[in-house]
């Protein structure tokens, strides 16, 4: 047991696991647990099952999800300093709650899967800490009646091949009583007891936190009453994503003037027509390569090609001119920036004369329909069949300092070099539609060939980097789009909106995939 918060982080960082004793007094814990019984009523009522045969091999095993949206005590519980204090330690200063559930192991109930947390929802290996679960007891934890099993050290396995056949052997229960907490990270191999009790319930509740940059098990948007949503500090809404944008980037995101100052040539000052901002590179630049150009209707087999060798390419003619007038006139009303220039995340990440506009989709039918162009859906199918992640308008304006040069995949702390490239393990696909002319002097968007495939020492030289063209993809797709205008697109596009349960156990709402019943789903998230 420990019994400080210094020791508790420090126990956790290396062992996988700590406890908190007499988080809540006894008293406390029986109030909670008596609203938890209520909970679960409630939960019924409005259909939910309480037991889950995919979790659980018997309904002894009683599962109550969604805690939060059934009573205000626990959402209090979610914000509790230990609690917060703890996951921060793990996962750094912003998190998301992916899941706030509970299970009340009754007399006879049988263990469920030998699982880590990140194992069931992400890829090996495990490099790192993704996730944290706060276990909240209501109730003594014992052997005897169902405690939590875990395994010793195994938060430091990476791989399935790590887990040994005698996997069973090694587990130990955490053992607690009524108040206490038990924090383990994403890592630490466990499973849930038998209760061989005759007459003793074992009550826990699972603050199931993830770092934000991963997809969260509940799609709270959706699942959260919009009245409920509003009554909520602005802490608990960011830890439930649903802030408009919740991600943050890592690595240098110095802008290009600022971060490659030396290297660039000695040259005459800017003249009235062209600023000095503008001229970080020569006019007669020339890098050493290029990016290549292939008619839109190339086999999809060629563009996968280039795509693993270059990291990507310019497919021409995709989009007709017609389509870009229509996009363009349909996103005029938010061309008028609704937020002062120096306000909002990308603050210091884009220059204050770029317009940003977000929720594309919602605002462009036509850039919706284009998003479910043949050649684009071949490609995400075969790199990246999940979601779209952002899909935003750049608008570059006269003056904009350039962009810093960065990976996108750096918001999701993706390393590179680790193993040999694959582009089918891709994290991020970009998808960018000139709607001008673009150029090295007016903004296009700046690229280097091939560094895909570099590992995070290599840095690009001066004479690598080359010019595409603009927009690019990270947004709450579920808060920009207007829930009205999602209901009358495709399923195609619902599900690259993210509506659409993936194979992973994520964005689910009701235990379930969103799109089995999409119309309830957004309809009883509006109550």
């Amino acid at each position: 047991m420990i019994s400080n918060l210094e020791g508790a982080k420090a126990h956790l960082k290396e062992h996988g696991w700590a406890r908190i004793p007499s988080v809540l007094n006894k008293a406390d814990a029986a109030h909670a647990l008596a609203r938890l019984w209520k909970a679960k009523e409630a939960s019924e009522a409005c259909g939910e099952q309480t037991f889950q045969p995919i979790l659980d091999p018997d309904p002894s095993n009683v599962r109550v999800f969604y805690l939060p949206e059934l009573d205000e005590l626990f959402r209090n519980m979610l914000t509790h300093p230990a609690g917060i204090d703890l996951t921060k330690s793990v996962l750094g200063e912003k998190f998301l709650v992916s899941n706030f559930s509970a299970n009340i192991a009754r007399p006879g109930s049988k263990s469920m899967a030998l699982h880590s947390d990140q194992s069931i929802v992400l890829p090996e290996p495990w490099l790192n800490v993704w996730a944290v679960n706060v276990i909240w007891c209501l109730t003594r934890m014992t052997k005897e009646n169902g405690a939590t099993l875990y395994i010793p050290g195994s938060n430091k396995w990476m791989r399935w091949e790590d887990v040994p056949h005698n996997a069973p052997d090694l587990l130990v229960p955490f053992e607690a009583d009524a108040g206490d907490i038990v924090v383990i990270d994403g890592r630490l191999w466990h499973t849930s007891g038998s209760n061989v009790t005759e007459d003793e319930d074992r009550a826990i509740l699972f603050a199931y936190c993830s770092a934000p940059y991963m997809r969260q098990l509940v799609n709270w948007s959706a699942k959260l009453p919009k009245e409920l949503q509003e009554t909520l500090s602005p802490e608990l809404k960011e830890m439930l994503g649903l802030s408009h944008i919740g991600y943050h980037v890592y690595g240098d995101l110095r802008y290009m003037d600022d971060k490659y100052p030396k290297r660039l040539e000695a040259r005459t000052p800017g003249t009235k027509d062209q600023p000095a901002e503008l001229e970080s590179f020569p006019q007669d630049y020339k890098p050493s390569t290029h990016i290549s150009e292939f008619p839109a209707n190339t086999p999809i087999k060629e563009i996968l090609s280039i795509i693993d060798r270059d990291g990507g390419l310019i497919l021409n003619n995709l989009v007709s001119l017609e389509e870009l007038k229509a996009i363009e006139d349909e996103l005029a009303p938010y061309t008028q920036p609704s937020k002062p220039e120096d306000s909002g995340f990308f603050k210091g990440l884009v220059p204050q004369e770029t317009l940003l506009i977000g929720g594309l989709v919602g605002k462009s039918p036509t850039l919706s329909t284009i998003c479910e162009h043949p050649v684009l859906t071949h490609l995400h199918q075969s790199i990246l069949p999940t979601t779209a992640s952002e899909n935003l308008s750049f608008r570059v304006g006269y003056g904009a300092a350039r962009q810093r040069l960065h990976r996108d995949d750096g918001t999701h702390l993706v390393e590179h070099g680790k193993k040999p490239y694959r582009l089918d393990r891709e994290a991020q696909l970009g998808v960018l539609i000139a709607g001008c002319e673009t150029t090295q002097a007016n903004g296009a968007t700046m690229f280097v060939v091939g560094s895909h495939r570099w590992d995070d020492e290599r840095e690009p030289k001066l004479d690598e980097i080359t010019f595409a063209g603009t927009m690019r993809t990270q947004e709450n797709q579920f808060l920009a789009i207007p829930r009205s205008k999602v209901l009358g697109m495709s399923a195609e596009m619902q599900s690259l909106l993210g509506y659409k349960q993936p194979t992973a156990a994520l964005g689910m709402v009701e235990n379930g995939d969103p799109m089995d019943d999409l119309v309830g789903v957004i309809a009883r998230a509006n109550i």
